[in-house]
């Protein structure tokens, strides 16, 4: 679970790079804000906390008031927690775990997982990836998209 736990924060940590304040954004954006709340779902009571909030909207109305689209920037991070057994992720009952991620996300893997993947054990994918960590402790890329750099050639 501490693997799991890790994994998580860190892909979390660099979902999306750090945007400036609202004002260097430009005129017409606006704070999204968001409070902690717990709501039942998957038959227990889920804890959503919000680690990071810093999240702006833009709305395109026009003259008639007629909402068209909303543009979101910035970074959300969002902790979601089994309130009864205190677990941070949602396993399949075999104890698999789907990993999604999209935008630009650090992933740092085990030496065993970059094995099974064929990914780097540190790298940055600038795309969709999705990765089923197995019960067994192995793992296998489910899909990827976009552009992977690989940190360990970069750093070495």
């Amino acid at each position: 679970m501490k693997r799991l736990t890790l994994f998580i924060a860190v892909a979390l940590l660099a979902t999306l790079a750090p945007m400036g304040s609202a004002s260097a954004r430009g005129d017409g954006w606006t704070f999204l804000e968001a409070a902690d709340f717990t709501a039942p779902a998957c038959g227990t009571d889920i804890a959503e906390t919000f680690v990071a909030n810093k999240e702006y909207a833009k709305f395109a109305v026009d003259a008639d008031g007629v909402l068209h689209f909303i543009v979101v920037t910035g970074v959300l991070k969002v902790r979601v927690t089994d309130t009864a057994t205190g677990h941070d992720a949602l396993l399949y009952p075999n104890g698999d775990f789907l990993f999604t991620a999209a935008g630009p996300a650090l992933f740092i893997l085990t030496s065993e997982e970059a094995a099974d993947t064929g990914l780097p054990t540190l790298f940055l994918n600038s795309g969709n990836l999705v990765i089923l960590f197995k019960a067994d402790g192995s793992a296998e890329v489910q899909r990827l998209t976009g552009h992977l750099t690989d940190l360990c050639a970069a750093l070495t």
